[in-house]
C-alpha cells in the first residue's frame, strides 16, 4: 500500500497487477522530503530503502541489501507521515481503515488495480517460480520463504499449482478493494490489461504527473490462455467466479 499525505491518495496494493511500477511511480509523491533526501544519499551507493527491489536468482549484492533496508523502513510505521503506515505492503482496504481510521481514508483517493484471473494465476506461478523456487534453499530462508518454498516445491507443473490454489488458498481480489458486506471501499478500480491509461487517469485525479516504469515483469511473454488445459480452465472459473462476475472477464 502506499499513502500520500501530501497529496491525499491512497493505492491498495494487490500483489501481480503491476504494483511495484505504480509504488516506484508514485513514492517522491508519497514520501517526505526528509526521506527523498535519504533515500538519494543511498543511491550514490546504488542502494534505496524507499523503492521496493525483489530478489532473483543471480540479483546483486545491493539489490539484498536494498531490499532489507526497504523491509526495515516497511515496520518503522511509527515515523510521522510514514508512507506506508500498515507493515503488509498488500493490506487490503478494509485492513487500512482498521488501522488509519476511516476518516483518514474516505479523505483521500483510494485506488487499486485488478487483473483478469486467469492471466493473474499465471503471473503468480511464474513469480513463485522465479523468486521463491529459484533461489537457492538457504536464500529462501533467509528471506522467510521456507514455508512456501516446501508448498511450491511439491507442485511440479502449473496444472498441479492450479489444482493447488483452487481448492486450498483461494483469494480473491476483490477481498482487497471491498468490504465484506460487498461496499465498494475504494475511489476508483483501474484494470491491469489497460493500466497505462487508467494510471494516467489516477494521476489526473490526484493532480500530480507521473510515468509508469515497466518493473518486476515475468520473464516469459507466453500468452496464458497456453498454461491451461479445459480443467485448469474451470477450476479458475468456479474458484475465482466472484472475481470474474464483478470485473467482467473472460478466459479469451
Amino acid at each position: 500500500m502506499l499513502l500520500s499525505h501530501r497529496h491525499r491518495f491512497l493505492f491498495v496494493h494487490i500483489y501481480k497487477t503491476a504494483g511495484i511500477s505504480i509504488s516506484t511511480a508514485l513514492i517522491p509523491f508519497a514520501a517526505t522530503e526528509r526521506q527523498l533526501r535519504l533515500d538519494r544519499r543511498f543511491n550514490r551507493l546504488g542502494l534505496s530503502f524507499l523503492y521496493p527491489r525483489v530478489i532473483r536468482h543471480g540479483s546483486s549484492v545491493r539489490d539484498w541489501v536494498s531490499n532489507g533496508m526497504n523491509n526495515v523502513f516497511e515496520r518503522l510505521t511509527f515515523l510521522d507521515q510514514h508512507p506506508q503506515p500498515v507493515r503488509d505492503p498488500h493490506a487490503t482496504a478494509s485492513e487500512i481503515i482498521s488501522t488509519i481510521g476511516r476518516e483518514t481514508f474516505d479523505s483521500c483517493y483510494s485506488f487499486g488495480i485488478v487483473r483478469n484471473p486467469w492471466d493473474w494465476q499465471v503471473s503468480l506461478y511464474r513469480f513463485a517460480l522465479e523468486t521463491v523456487i529459484g533461489l537457492p534453499r538457504t536464500a529462501a530462508y533467509v528471506r522467510g520463504l521456507g514455508p512456501e518454498r516446501r508448498t511450491y516445491a511439491r507442485l511440479t507443473s502449473f496444472d498441479d499449482y492450479i489444482r493447488w490454489r483452487c481448492t486450498e488458498d483461494v483469494h480473491l481480489q476483490k477481498e482487497f478493494l471491498f468490504s465484506a458486506d460487498g461496499r465498494q471501499l475504494v475511489t476508483f478500480i483501474g484494470k491491469y490489461e489497460r493500466v497505462e491509461q487508467d494510471f494516467r487517469e489516477i494521476c489526473g485525479a490526484i493532480g500530480i504527473e507521473a510515468s509508469l516504469p515497466r518493473l518486476n515483469e515475468s520473464s516469459t511473454h507466453t500468452p496464458y490462455q497456453d498454461y491451461y488445459t479445459p480443467e485448469t480452465t474451470e477450476l479458475v472459473r468456479r474458484a475465482f467466479a466472484s472475481d470474474i462476475e464483478l470485473f467482467g472477464y473472460e478466459f479469451d
